[in-house]
Parts: C-alpha cells; sequence; structure tokens
C-alpha cells in the first residue's frame, strides 16, 4: 500500500481525506476549502501540523465562532497563522494569493485581506508552531509531564535528549 492509503486507512472511514492539490502552499490551502465546501460543507476550518498542542478550547471556540462570523483565524506568535476556518459564504479565497508564505507577515496580510473584503473575523489567542529545534525543545518542555507525554514524538524526542544531551 502506498502511503496515501495508508494514511486514508490511518483515519478510518469516519474522517474524509482530501488530498491537497496545487502548485504552491495557497493553492493547496484554497483547494482544501473548496473541495470541502464542494462535498456540502458550510463551515470548514483547517488547522496546521506543525502545532500539535493547540488547546482544544481553542478548537471549540473556532467551531463555535463560525456560527456569527464569516472568519476565524488562529496567528502565530512568529506572524503567521496556525488555524484559518471559513463559512461557505464568507470564504475569500483571494487571502492564498501573493501571501508571503514562511514570513512575519503572514497573519497581517491576510487579516487586512479580510478587512478590506468586509468579513466578520474572529480571532483565536496567540500560539506557536514548531520551526526550528529551539520551538521543538520548547514543546518539550511544555508537555512532558502532561497527557501528551505518551505520544510517540514526546517519546522519540525523550530518546534522543538523552542520548544528545545528556538530560
Amino acid at each position: 500500500a502506498n502511503s496515501m492509503q495508508k494514511f486514508k486507512k490511518w483515519l478510518g472511514k469516519y474522517y474524509l481525506f482530501i488530498n491537497a492539490q496545487g502548485e504552491s502552499f495557497g493553492q493547496k490551502l484554497q483547494y482544501c476549502f473548496q473541495n470541502a465546501f464542494r462535498q456540502g460543507f458550510h463551515q470548514v476550518i483547517l488547522v496546521a501540523s506543525d502545532n500539535p498542542d493547540i488547546p482544544k478550547e481553542y478548537l471549540t471556540e473556532a467551531i463555535y465562532s463560525l456560527q456569527l462570523n464569516d472568519v476565524v483565524i488562529g496567528p502565530c506568535d512568529d506572524g503567521g497563522y496556525y488555524l484559518l476556518g471559513f463559512t461557505k459564504k464568507g470564504f475569500t479565497p483571494i487571502v492564498f494569493d501573493d501571501i508571503p508564505w514562511s514570513t512575519p507577515r503572514v497573519f497581517q496580510k491576510t487579516f487586512d485581506i479580510l478587512q478590506e473584503k468586509k468579513r466578520l473575523i474572529h480571532i483565536l489567542p496567540t500560539w506557536y508552531d514548531i520551526d526550528t529545534f529551539e520551538d521543538l525543545l520548547k514543546f518539550y518542555d511544555r508537555n512532558k509531564d502532561s497527557p501528551l507525554d505518551s505520544l510517540t514524538t514526546m517519546t522519540a524526542l525523550d530518546t534522543y535528549l538523552k542520548n544528545n544531551y545528556k538530560l
């Protein structure tokens, strides 16, 4: 089985797998939203994969915020965003065009476009993502004695750090 089939099997039958398509990162995000709306969803939220410990309260807040707003966005402390959600009516594909991805201006530029288009925006609390080894160490420190401590990632990090840094 190829990696896509393995991933679909891992997700199980209750989750919809959408393989992102497009040349740029922005086109891939746009495709995921458009595909989900085409399938009949009225609210769609994308969450970045480089923030594995987003508080579930933030996710709950994101879901409920779309009952009253067109857009929900969760800013990262590095200037990007960790979550973006739209209602079908409020979907604004232009936010994926000409964005300086992986720069400190991603959130601000996205926010400015949404305001210009008169969207009702709900902003979640700021969170962080894991881009550097230092970010990974912060993730480890924050979660080492939490329920996430048993994650494969945490176990692997624990072994790596003990072997290389004599913790």
